[in-house]
């Protein structure tokens, strides 16, 4: 799990996910402009480091002028190195979040010549997640890895171990790189495909496991056994 939560800092896209249910999303602004960064933490979280980017800032120090009041951060200032920097962050228990959902709030960082700069944040209360996933394949043994979220919670997940004689890639036939943490909200399903990696031949008959981790609270490991006979393709 703390691998997992290491390496959730998404970009307002992934936020976008929840917005075609507004039961789901709890905004705590009534309107909160979305600039270049974001993150997601939940009290339930030990303080961590997030990394945050803001393009066109390059190498230039920041300070912190703007945090709601439920987040805690280690130090008020910092420094951009190439557009990116560090916030190791706390949130605390608002008693006014209590339903599964996002809830949107910013910090305003002043930086260093070139002005103010909004960072949305997302409270974040999990709920119940439940991963349930399975292989499926297809006449020449590539095929399919369908995970859905049977609760009721916000699911993270991302594959953790996969074997090099394979490639996945998302519904858009892109990579999948190591820790791109896909989010699911409840009923919610993702298909990310695999496909032989040709360029790391080892033998005609292969067997490995896909491991995948997520928030599920009973189940954060899960493993799925693949194998291969290349002598059938």
């Amino acid at each position: 799990m703390k691998n997992l939560f290491h390496h959730i800092t998404f970009s307002i896209v992934l936020l976008l996910v929840f917005s075609c249910n507004n039961d789901f999303l709890k905004d705590e602004l009534d309107y909160v402009s979305p600039e270049y960064a974001s993150i997601i933490i939940s009290p339930d979280w030990d303080s961590q480091d997030y990394t945050i980017y803001c393009p066109n800032v390059g190498n230039a120090k920041y300070t912190v002028i703007k945090v709601p009041e439920w987040l805690k951060i280690s130090s008020p200032s910092g420094q951009f190195t190439d557009g990116f920097a560090t916030l190791n962050c706390k949130a605390i228990i608002n008693d006014n979040f209590s339903e599964v959902g996002l809830y949107y709030a910013y910090m305003t960082l002043a930086v260093e010549g070139k002005g103010n700069r909004t960072i949305i944040i997302a409270y974040i209360i999990e709920g119940n997640p439940v991963i349930n996933a399975k292989l499926t394949y297809d006449s020449s043994y590539n095929g399919r890895i369908s995970v859905k979220n049977t609760g009721y919670g916000i699911l993270f997940f991302y594959i953790l171990k996969n074997p090099e004689w394979l490639l996945l890639t998302d519904q858009y036939n892109a990579t999948i790189e190591n820790y791109s943490v896909i989010v699911l909200r409840p009923n919610g399903e993702e298909n990310i495909y695999f496909y032989y990696n040709s360029t790391t031949f080892i033998s005609e008959k292969l067997f490995g496991k896909i491991v995948i981790e997520s928030n599920d609270k009973n189940k954060p490991i899960l493993e799925l056994e693949v194998q291969m006979d290349l002598g059938n393709l």
